[in-house]
């Protein structure tokens, strides 16, 4: 035994002395663990800072596991390649130790900038110099190669604090209640066949059944909304997203016939205001859609169908020129005949005077938001001059914000159209990337890595009050509903679960809290074209209870929980692949919320 003892104290001996020639003991050796930061409660004092306004920045690391933490800042933001960026960095300070005993904060504070700026975290001690990026990773020794994996900040831009977290309440008037058989669309063709673009041809729909194309209606209105108004408090929704009311050839609502004008099946100026003042008095919020990329070529600009009682043959005329080229040429697209914004009188028209559409819904019926159909596809025909969709969008909302600050300005189709929601615009977009990526998960085509890969990454790659209002989608007027591609009630529930408590503005599309799924176009033979937008079914007993209370309890939850689900710091837990489930926390001031949601 003595043996043993003396042979094993000399191999102790012998290793510590190949330590110290090493030029280090084992024993001693602390790797850098548990590297956190996100932008929000205590690791980003003031996510909307202006350009007098100092940020401080906090990063959490295991105790002792630091000698040495940086932030580098770049002001490149128009650079992708981090070799052509200039980084500053700015030393940071051990500052405190958790009340656990378990980790030790570190933090610095950013003088006030006169531009937005990115920024990552570089961390060291006497073992490890690594880079801490925010899709989580951590680089060893070699910088990051591309700085689109830098945390953003914003300077002077402000996302309205009610939409950031707030939960919206989509629907189509046309699909959604009746409240006025007397405005009904006079019966003028056969249900059944194929009526979209044909003016004469309007068939009226019978409640309850599915669309035969996009010019038959049920005949939903604003008064019908306005009566549902005690439904929405039931569901303690906060806003009202609603689709196109103006004049239309669709019942969805796009593709207008005349955008001065509403759409009389959907009632007038009186039953607009009427709307609008009984969501206020509730306190929900109402945010009207505008297309303001292209116009049916039947419409009353360029009346190809010869409908309405008007010539335009004057160049000076204004419906001559917002739809006319500087040649006189019309702009086609591929809906329509698309507004060409170089012309002066397309925006003014559009948006820049008192009476255009954008500021009369605003100044005089009170609208508390704008959401653009197919924003990043608005284009000018002259180079250099209101030509592409960041122009256009960046002065809309010099118009919109110059009305109230707190009106939303919220588009679709971002990045699809090589525009994205992080170029300071808007305030929030359709986040189809997320919808997309749950949707898929939800019917069984994707692992749970590749699916919360991608809705992280989504959330991370915009500044924290964009991602906190992000419109988070499950189903829509172009998709198949929810109920239609996920596996069975349990990834349904999965899907709502995650909706209710991830990063962002939840969207519940009308129907999908009673368990509503889609029908194909009848007409369409041998395609399955999505049909989401057949008229809500308000014969209650034949609602699914255990869905719409899944919602009712998942709402209340999150205003219980109040800062925590709608300005709240979000870590990833556990991705696990081989129990197929997903974890995640919140945490804010109000609370902390653990998350586990798998199929």
């Amino acid at each position: 035994m003595k043996k043993r003892m003396t042979a094993l104290c000399l191999l102790t001996i012998l290793c510590c002395v190949i330590g110290m020639l090493a030029g280090c003991s084992s024993a001693k050796k602390r790797y850098i663990e548990d590297l956190f930061h996100d932008q929000g409660y205590i690791y980003m004092e003031n996510t909307s800072p202006t350009d007098t306004e100092a940020v401080t920045y906090r990063l959490r690391a295991k105790k002792n596991s630091l000698t040495a933490a940086t932030l580098r800042l770049t002001l490149d933001t128009d650079k992708e390649n981090s070799e052509e960026c200039k980084y500053y960095d700015l030393k940071m300070s051990r500052e405190s130790i958790d009340e656990t005993g378990y980790y030790e904060y570190w933090a610095c504070t950013v003088p006030a900038q006169e531009k937005s700026y990115s920024y990552h975290f570089m961390c060291e001690n006497e073992v490890d110099k690594v880079y801490y990026l925010s899709s989580q990773e951590i680089i060893f020794d070699s910088e990051p190669s591309h700085r689109s994996t830098d945390w953003m900040t914003y300077v002077n831009f402000e996302t309205p604090q009610w939409t950031q977290g707030s939960i919206w309440y989509s629907l189509m008037p046309d699909s959604y209640n009746n409240g006025d058989i007397t405005n009904d669309k006079l019966y003028n063709g056969a249900a059944g066949i194929t009526t979209s673009g044909n003016f004469n041809i309007v068939a009226q729909n019978v409640w309850g059944n599915t669309h035969y194309s996009a010019n038959d209606w049920f005949g939903g209105d604003l008064q019908g909304v306005a009566e549902k108004t005690e439904y929405f408090q039931s569901l303690q929704v906060d806003n009202l997203q609603m689709n196109p009311i103006w004049y239309t050839n669709h019942n969805a609502g796009y593709g207008a016939y005349d955008l001065t004008m509403l759409d009389s099946a959907f009632g007038n100026g009186d039953s607009l205001h009427a709307l609008v003042e009984t969501l206020h008095d509730s306190g929900i919020k109402i945010s009207l859609d505008a297309v303001l990329q292209y116009y049916v070529s039947t419409g009353k600009i360029t009346d190809a169908a010869d409908i309405f009682p008007i010539e335009i043959t004057d160049e000076d005329d204004l419906y001559y020129t917002v739809v006319y080229d500087a040649d006189g040429n019309i702009v086609t697209g591929r809906w329509g005949n698309d507004f060409d914004f170089s012309s002066e009188q397309a925006r003014n028209w559009l948006y820049k005077q008192p009476a255009s559409l954008i500021q009369l819904y605003l100044t005089e019926y009170d609208a508390d938001s704008w959401r653009l159909d197919v924003g990043a596809m608005l284009r000018g025909q002259q180079t250099g001059h209101y030509d592409t969709a960041y122009a256009i969008l960046e002065d809309i909302r010099k118009t919109v914000k110059g009305i109230d600050e707190e009106i939303a300005f919220i588009s679709e189709t971002i990045s699809a159209y090589g525009v994205t929601v992080d170029n300071g615009v808007l305030d929030s977009y359709w986040n189809y990337n997320y919808a997309n990526a749950v949707r898929e998960w939800a019917a069984g085509n994707s692992t749970i890595g590749a699916f919360s890969d991608v809705i992280y990454t989504t959330m991370v790659n915009l500044p924290r009050d964009e991602a906190n209002a992000s419109y988070n989608l499950l189903s829509s007027h172009d998709v198949w509903r929810i109920a239609d591609v996920a596996m069975d009630k349990n990834a349904i529930k999965a899907a709502t679960l995650l909706n209710m408590t991830f990063v962002g503005a939840p969207v519940i599309y009308y129907g999908d809290e009673i368990g509503m799924d889609s029908n194909a176009y009848a007409w369409l033979s041998g395609q399955a074209a999505p049909n989401s937008f057949g008229s809500f079914n308000w014969n209650e007993s034949q609602w699914d209870y255990e869905i719409l209370n899944y919602h009712k309890s998942l709402i209340q939850m999150r205003k219980a929980y109040g800062n925590v689900f709608t300005t709240g710091i979000f870590t990833e837990l556990e991705v696990n692949e081989g129990s197929n489930y997903y974890a995640f926390g919140r945490v804010n001031t109000d609370g902390s919320v653990a998350v586990v949601l798998n199929q």
